[in-house]
């Protein structure tokens, strides 16, 4: 038996473009898609003492005094390493867990790695002789990225000055927009240590004042429309999908579609026309993938369940109906523009991070009309929004880039 799955590191690329018809042109070109599948002999089996099982699939080095344990272990059991004089535990998750761990800069460090009475021996090496990685994991054994961490930081707020200076951008790219015709809509998407602070590795403080809560505090009497997502994906926690992946550094489809019931009901306001979906409309499918972004080797050693989200109804061709799919390439990056069949529907431009695509998958039947903007791009193209006019213009920012705005 195999198991469906996709590449996790291109989830959040499961869009438009990969149900392209005479309806979607993406710079006119229909790109292939290519299923990627996850064994069942990827999975260790329990052992014969029915206790259970547990394997590493690999030890990565954080910096000179951490390094993470990745591997394998009986679902939703707590995981001990010990070595040095300690021992660390982690919670697995669908049968996966990640520990962080003490590591040396000048020697070895034994660990030994014990599930359901199950051990397995593994070497911490010193940072300079294992492989690197940008990541720690927190409680139930979540990865969380190093660069996310920093705005918790004592010295991870922005000085008043870089906020003034934030605050003034916008207002100006406000301006900008209605001066084309359009409207302005911000939307912050938090990182997971926003949304899941319970799990935040240890020593990390989710209580300072970050440059997320800054830029929002000074934007309140400007009219500009900007949305923080924050509250929302935090109040769908209990929802019962996940709002992150745990091996991947973006939202879930269930998170992107959180957040198009935000954005879709500012635009709803204005454009009673346009229907709204509901999580109804959907059936949400469970797959096994296999790890995301995070683990650059191996990423077929780990499992991960992901949630989908594919249409009851027949209707615009962005929604993707066949699952998995990994998309090819890095042209989902570049400028493109999407037509639906919504012909009297507003038109929209986007400027986007990577958050933008599995969003763009629920907002599509909102317009008639979609400008991708270039990915990273945090500006508003002057050429795009003075030759289209778009009725409105979305920036999607996850809370890290927050800073581009600058450029």
């Amino acid at each position: 038996m195999r198991y469906p799955s996709i590449l996790l590191a291109c989830v959040m690329l499961l869009t438009c473009l990969c149900s392209c018809d005479v309806n979607t042109v993406v710079s006119d070109t229909v790109y292939t898609v290519q299923y990627t599948e996850l064994s069942e002999e990827s999975t260790p089996e329990p052992s014969e003492n029915g206790k259970g099982y547990v394997r590493i699939n690999g030890v990565y080095a954080v910096d000179e005094k951490s390094a993470v344990i990745g591997g394998m272990c009986t679902d939703g059991s707590t995981v001990s390493a010990v070595g040095g004089g300690r021992e660390f535990t982690a919670q697995s998750r669908n049968g996966v867990f990640f520990i962080t761990v003490d590591a040396e800069k000048n020697r070895d460090i034994e660990y030994t790695v014990i599930c359901n009475g199950e051990e397995e021996k593994v070497t911490v090496r010193p940072p300079s002789k294992a492989q690197s990685v940008d990541f720690y994991a927190g409680g139930n054994s979540q990865l969380f990225l190093k660069s996310h961490l920093d705005a918790y930081e004592p010295n991870g707020a922005l000085s008043e000055n870089t906020v003034n200076y934030l605050k003034k951008r916008l207002i100006e790219r406000d301006e900008q927009v209605k001066n084309a015709g359009g409207r302005l809509i911000v939307a912050i998407v938090p990182t997971p240590q926003s949304i899941y602070g319970e799990y935040a590795p240890h020593g990390v403080d989710t209580s300072v004042m970050t440059p997320r809560v800054q830029l929002m505090r000074a934007m309140s009497d400007t009219g500009v429309c900007i949305v923080d997502l924050t509250d929302t994906l935090i109040n769908a926690k209990d929802d019962g999908y996940p709002l992150v992946y745990q091996t991947d550094t973006h939202w879930t489809e269930y998170a992107a579609f959180k957040a198009y019931e935000v954005i879709h009901g500012i635009i709803k306001e204005q454009r009673s026309e346009i229907p709204t979906h509901t999580l109804n409309d959907f059936v949400i499918e469970e797959h096994l993938c296999i790890a995301g972004n995070f683990i650059d080797e191996g990423k077929d050693e780990y499992s991960e369940k992901a949630y989908f989200l594919s249409p009851k109804f027949d209707g615009n061709p962005l929604y993707d109906k066949v699952r998995p799919y990994a998309i090819q390439g890095s042209h989902i990056r570049d400028e493109y523009t999407v037509h639906t069949q919504n012909g009297s529907f507003p038109t929209c431009l986007f400027v986007r991070d990577s958050f933008s695509t599995g969003l763009m998958k629920f907002l599509c039947d909102d317009f008639s009309c979609v400008y991708m903007q270039k990915m990273w791009d945090h500006t508003v193209n002057t050429e795009l929004l003075n030759s289209h006019k778009p009725d409105y213009v979305i920036h999607i920012l996850s809370e890290a880039n927050i800073k581009e705005i600058l450029k």
